[in-house]
């Protein structure tokens, strides 16, 4: 089966979907370490794919300048079912794009696994910070929310 087919029947990565990506390779340091995801595709598989990579380390010394909180989301712990940290950031800044033939090597070998849909509170706040985003430009902003 190729690749559209499987995805036809059996994945469909639709926008504000919680994945886990085991060995994530990060595009900026080449470490791997398993990874969340968060998707904000403006259509079902449509590539490449706009993905929010979200950390626990709101207490590391990058997230205590307050000017690196700018275009973020806070989840804290209980708001989401996918998240256990006592607070979960979403940050703007740190939005990556993953090309169809990564998402499908890591889908068919097994890394990639969907872990739901994120809940519709959280997808509103993602939306609400990128429309009053003071740090994405203006281009990215009309992308981010499918104008």
């Amino acid at each position: 089966m190729d690749f559209t087919a499987l995805m036809e029947n059996t994945l469909m990565i639709e926008r504000c979907t919680v994945f886990m990506w085991e060995d994530y390779v990060f595009q900026d340091t080449g470490e791997e370490r398993d990874k969340y995801w968060v998707t904000l595709n403006c259509k079902i598989n449509d590539f490449p794919i706009n993905v929010i990579l979200p950390t626990s380390k709101y207490g590391n010394h990058h997230y205590s300048n307050p000017i690196n909180m700018m275009d973020c989301v806070i989840i804290n712990r209980g708001e989401s079912k996918h998240f256990s940290a006592d607070k979960t950031i979403l940050d703007l800044k740190n939005i990556v794009k993953e090309e169809e033939w990564t998402i499908r090597h890591a889908y068919e070998d097994g890394f990639l696994r969907e872990l739901g849909a994120l809940e519709d509170t959280i997808c509103k706040r993602i939306e609400q910070t990128i429309k009053d985003s003071e740090l994405l430009e203006p281009y990215r902003i009309d992308e981010l929310l499918c104008r």
